[in-house]
Protein backbone atom coordinates (compact mmCIF):
# COMPACT_ATOMS: atom_id res chain seq x y z
CA UNK A 1 0.00 0.00 0.00
CA UNK A 2 1.40 3.21 -1.05
CA UNK A 3 2.50 5.81 1.90
CA UNK A 4 1.95 8.95 0.47
CA UNK A 5 -0.75 11.09 2.10
CA UNK A 6 -3.49 11.57 -0.48
CA UNK A 7 -3.88 15.01 -2.72
CA UNK A 8 -6.61 14.84 -4.73
CA UNK A 9 -9.44 11.68 -5.42
CA UNK A 10 -10.40 10.95 -8.78
CA UNK A 11 -13.51 8.94 -9.41
CA UNK A 12 -15.35 6.48 -12.47
CA UNK A 13 -18.54 7.67 -13.37
CA UNK A 14 -20.90 4.45 -14.80
CA UNK A 15 -21.70 2.39 -12.14
CA UNK A 16 -19.84 4.27 -9.38
CA UNK A 17 -21.10 7.31 -9.75
CA UNK A 18 -24.08 7.13 -11.90
CA UNK A 19 -26.27 4.61 -11.53
CA UNK A 20 -26.36 2.70 -15.17
CA UNK A 21 -28.51 -0.07 -13.73
CA UNK A 22 -31.36 1.73 -11.95
CA UNK A 23 -31.30 4.93 -15.14
CA UNK A 24 -31.39 2.16 -17.93
CA UNK A 25 -35.57 0.98 -16.96
CA UNK A 26 -36.27 4.55 -16.92
CA UNK A 27 -34.70 5.44 -20.53
CA UNK A 28 -36.76 2.82 -21.72
CA UNK A 29 -39.81 3.85 -19.98
CA UNK A 30 -38.99 7.74 -21.58
CA UNK A 31 -38.61 5.91 -25.13
CA UNK A 32 -42.03 3.92 -25.12
CA UNK A 33 -43.59 7.46 -23.65
CA UNK A 34 -41.92 9.33 -26.66
CA UNK A 35 -42.55 6.85 -29.57
CA UNK A 36 -45.67 5.01 -28.57
CA UNK A 37 -46.75 4.29 -32.31
CA UNK A 38 -43.32 2.19 -33.35
CA UNK A 39 -44.08 -0.01 -30.45
CA UNK A 40 -47.83 0.03 -30.71
CA UNK A 41 -48.95 -3.99 -30.14
CA UNK A 42 -45.70 -5.89 -29.12
CA UNK A 43 -45.63 -7.35 -25.61
CA UNK A 44 -43.96 -4.84 -22.87
CA UNK A 45 -41.92 -7.53 -21.39
CA UNK A 46 -40.46 -8.55 -25.04
CA UNK A 47 -39.58 -5.19 -25.70
CA UNK A 48 -37.61 -4.90 -22.68
CA UNK A 49 -36.29 -8.06 -22.86
CA UNK A 50 -35.08 -6.40 -26.31
CA UNK A 51 -33.95 -3.56 -25.21
CA UNK A 52 -31.49 -5.25 -22.38
CA UNK A 53 -29.93 -7.45 -24.62
CA UNK A 54 -29.49 -4.71 -27.20
CA UNK A 55 -27.89 -2.41 -24.89
CA UNK A 56 -24.86 -5.27 -23.57
CA UNK A 57 -24.67 -5.62 -27.21
CA UNK A 58 -23.93 -2.20 -27.46
CA UNK A 59 -21.25 -2.11 -24.20
CA UNK A 60 -19.48 -5.09 -26.04
CA UNK A 61 -19.24 -3.19 -29.07
CA UNK A 62 -17.79 0.28 -26.91
CA UNK A 63 -15.32 -1.92 -25.09
CA UNK A 64 -13.92 -3.63 -28.87
CA UNK A 65 -12.94 0.63 -29.56
CA UNK A 66 -16.48 1.41 -31.50
CA UNK A 67 -16.69 4.86 -32.58
CA UNK A 68 -19.93 7.20 -31.32
CA UNK A 69 -22.00 6.31 -33.96
CA UNK A 70 -21.57 2.51 -34.22
CA UNK A 71 -22.20 2.11 -31.09
CA UNK A 72 -25.41 4.46 -30.55
CA UNK A 73 -26.79 3.48 -34.15
CA UNK A 74 -25.89 -0.34 -33.59
CA UNK A 75 -27.62 -0.54 -30.49
CA UNK A 76 -30.52 1.30 -31.96
CA UNK A 77 -30.51 -0.58 -34.73
CA UNK A 78 -30.27 -4.20 -32.73
CA UNK A 79 -33.04 -2.92 -30.41
CA UNK A 80 -35.47 -2.70 -33.96
CA UNK A 81 -34.14 -6.07 -35.12
CA UNK A 82 -34.62 -8.29 -32.23
CA UNK A 83 -38.64 -6.85 -32.42
CA UNK A 84 -38.65 -7.27 -36.22
CA UNK A 85 -39.16 -3.34 -36.24
CA UNK A 86 -38.09 -1.83 -39.41
CA UNK A 87 -34.42 -0.46 -39.30
CA UNK A 88 -35.32 2.76 -40.59
CA UNK A 89 -36.57 4.19 -37.32
CA UNK A 90 -32.72 3.08 -36.10
CA UNK A 91 -31.82 6.93 -35.31
CA UNK A 92 -35.01 8.16 -34.11
CA UNK A 93 -34.26 5.66 -31.38
CA UNK A 94 -30.61 6.43 -30.80
CA UNK A 95 -31.51 10.43 -30.78
CA UNK A 96 -34.20 9.36 -28.18
CA UNK A 97 -32.24 7.31 -26.16
CA UNK A 98 -29.20 10.15 -25.99
CA UNK A 99 -31.85 12.85 -25.21
CA UNK A 100 -33.39 10.36 -22.27
CA UNK A 101 -30.31 9.24 -20.77
CA UNK A 102 -29.03 11.97 -18.55
CA UNK A 103 -32.72 13.27 -18.23
CA UNK A 104 -33.50 10.65 -16.31
CA UNK A 105 -30.38 9.83 -14.70
CA UNK A 106 -29.94 8.03 -11.71
CA UNK A 107 -27.23 8.76 -8.82
CA UNK A 108 -25.65 5.61 -6.85
CA UNK A 109 -26.74 5.91 -3.65
CA UNK A 110 -24.59 7.78 -1.65
CA UNK A 111 -22.37 9.67 -4.75
CA UNK A 112 -23.83 13.53 -3.93
CA UNK A 113 -23.50 13.56 -0.13
CA UNK A 114 -19.68 12.19 -0.72
CA UNK A 115 -18.68 14.34 -3.18
CA UNK A 116 -19.98 17.28 -1.38
CA UNK A 117 -18.00 16.33 1.73
CA UNK A 118 -15.05 15.77 0.14
CA UNK A 119 -15.10 18.78 -2.43
CA UNK A 120 -14.01 21.11 0.47
CA UNK A 121 -10.27 19.18 1.38
CA UNK A 122 -9.39 17.67 -2.21
CA UNK A 123 -9.04 19.11 -6.03
CA UNK A 124 -11.28 15.65 -6.99
CA UNK A 125 -11.51 14.43 -10.94
CA UNK A 126 -12.81 12.14 -13.05
CA UNK A 127 -11.63 9.72 -15.60
CA UNK A 128 -14.62 7.58 -17.75
CA UNK A 129 -14.41 6.07 -20.91
CA UNK A 130 -17.81 6.65 -21.61
CA UNK A 131 -18.51 9.72 -24.66
CA UNK A 132 -17.59 13.10 -23.55
CA UNK A 133 -21.07 14.92 -24.62
CA UNK A 134 -23.36 11.93 -22.54
CA UNK A 135 -20.99 11.74 -19.45
CA UNK A 136 -20.53 15.60 -18.89
CA UNK A 137 -25.03 15.84 -19.74
CA UNK A 138 -25.18 13.25 -16.69
CA UNK A 139 -23.00 15.10 -14.61
CA UNK A 140 -24.96 17.98 -14.96
CA UNK A 141 -27.94 16.93 -14.55
CA UNK A 142 -27.25 14.68 -11.85
CA UNK A 143 -25.99 18.22 -10.06
CA UNK A 144 -22.17 17.10 -10.17
CA UNK A 145 -20.72 18.81 -12.74
CA UNK A 146 -19.40 21.81 -10.17
CA UNK A 147 -17.70 19.63 -8.01
CA UNK A 148 -14.50 18.32 -10.44
CA UNK A 149 -11.36 20.22 -11.08
CA UNK A 150 -10.61 18.11 -14.01
CA UNK A 151 -12.80 15.64 -16.31
CA UNK A 152 -10.84 13.17 -18.44
CA UNK A 153 -12.64 11.43 -21.09
CA UNK A 154 -10.99 8.02 -23.35
CA UNK A 155 -11.92 10.30 -26.51
CA UNK A 156 -10.19 12.82 -26.18
CA UNK A 157 -7.25 11.72 -23.79
CA UNK A 158 -6.38 8.99 -26.65
CA UNK A 159 -6.56 6.47 -24.51
CA UNK A 160 -8.88 4.22 -22.81
CA UNK A 161 -9.07 2.74 -19.39
CA UNK A 162 -7.14 0.35 -18.44
CA UNK A 163 -4.21 2.49 -20.24
CA UNK A 164 -2.01 3.83 -17.27
CA UNK A 165 -2.06 7.25 -19.31
CA UNK A 166 -5.13 8.37 -19.24
CA UNK A 167 -5.07 7.90 -15.37
CA UNK A 168 -1.77 9.81 -15.61
CA UNK A 169 -3.12 12.44 -18.07
CA UNK A 170 -5.90 13.35 -15.57
CA UNK A 171 -3.26 13.47 -12.56
CA UNK A 172 -1.07 16.43 -14.61
CA UNK A 173 -4.31 18.43 -15.15
CA UNK A 174 -4.50 18.87 -11.24
CA UNK A 175 -1.03 19.25 -10.83
CA UNK A 176 -0.34 16.28 -9.12
CA UNK A 177 1.75 12.90 -9.71
CA UNK A 178 -0.05 9.66 -9.59
CA UNK A 179 0.81 8.34 -6.53
CA UNK A 180 -0.46 11.39 -4.90
CA UNK A 181 -4.24 10.18 -5.86
CA UNK A 182 -6.74 8.13 -5.03
CA UNK A 183 -8.98 6.35 -7.85
CA UNK A 184 -12.31 5.42 -7.03
CA UNK A 185 -14.22 2.92 -9.35
CA UNK A 186 -16.60 -0.30 -9.84
CA UNK A 187 -14.42 -2.09 -12.50
CA UNK A 188 -11.38 -4.08 -11.12
CA UNK A 189 -10.77 -4.90 -14.42
CA UNK A 190 -10.64 -0.94 -15.72
CA UNK A 191 -10.80 0.56 -12.58
CA UNK A 192 -8.13 -0.87 -10.25
CA UNK A 193 -5.80 -2.64 -12.33
CA UNK A 194 -5.75 0.30 -14.56
CA UNK A 195 -4.88 2.89 -12.12
CA UNK A 196 -2.54 0.71 -10.10
CA UNK A 197 -0.44 0.77 -13.40
CA UNK A 198 -0.65 4.10 -13.22
CA UNK A 199 1.12 4.66 -9.93
CA UNK A 200 -2.31 5.87 -8.14
CA UNK A 201 -3.55 4.33 -5.00
CA UNK A 202 -6.80 2.57 -5.96
CA UNK A 203 -10.17 1.83 -3.95
CA UNK A 204 -12.51 -0.26 -5.56
CA UNK A 205 -16.06 0.01 -5.11
CA UNK A 206 -17.44 -3.50 -4.82
CA UNK A 207 -20.82 -3.70 -3.82
CA UNK A 208 -21.78 -6.86 -4.95
CA UNK A 209 -18.77 -8.40 -3.07
CA UNK A 210 -17.32 -10.24 -6.00
CA UNK A 211 -14.21 -12.12 -5.24
CA UNK A 212 -10.92 -11.64 -6.94
CA UNK A 213 -9.84 -14.46 -8.00
CA UNK A 214 -6.24 -16.26 -6.20
CA UNK A 215 -3.36 -14.31 -7.15
CA UNK A 216 -5.26 -11.33 -8.06
CA UNK A 217 -3.61 -7.88 -7.25
CA UNK A 218 -5.35 -6.01 -4.23
CA UNK A 219 -6.40 -2.74 -4.05
CA UNK A 220 -5.37 -0.67 -1.51
CA UNK A 221 -9.31 -0.03 -0.33
CA UNK A 222 -12.50 -2.18 -0.83
CA UNK A 223 -15.47 -0.99 -0.09
CA UNK A 224 -19.29 -1.77 -0.12
CA UNK A 225 -20.66 1.86 -0.12
CA UNK A 226 -19.41 5.11 -1.34
CA UNK A 227 -19.61 6.68 2.01
CA UNK A 228 -16.44 4.66 3.22
CA UNK A 229 -14.41 6.81 1.04
CA UNK A 230 -14.83 9.57 2.99
CA UNK A 231 -14.05 7.36 6.29
CA UNK A 232 -11.14 6.68 4.32
CA UNK A 233 -9.35 9.75 3.01
CA UNK A 234 -10.82 12.67 5.90
CA UNK A 235 -9.17 10.18 8.70
CA UNK A 236 -5.74 11.00 7.20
Amino acid sequence: MHSEKIAAVLFDLDDTLFDRQRTQPAVLDGILRELPGLFAGLDRREIANAFYLSDRQGLDIFNQGATEDEVRLGRSAAFLRLLNLPPDSAQLVADEYNRQYPLVGRPVSGAKQLLAELVHKYPLGLVSNGFADMQQAKLESLGFAGFFDCLTFSAQAGFRKPHPKIFQQAACKLGLTPVECLYVGDSYEDDVLGARAAGMKTCWYNPEGVRLKPGSHKPDFEIGALSAVARLVLRE
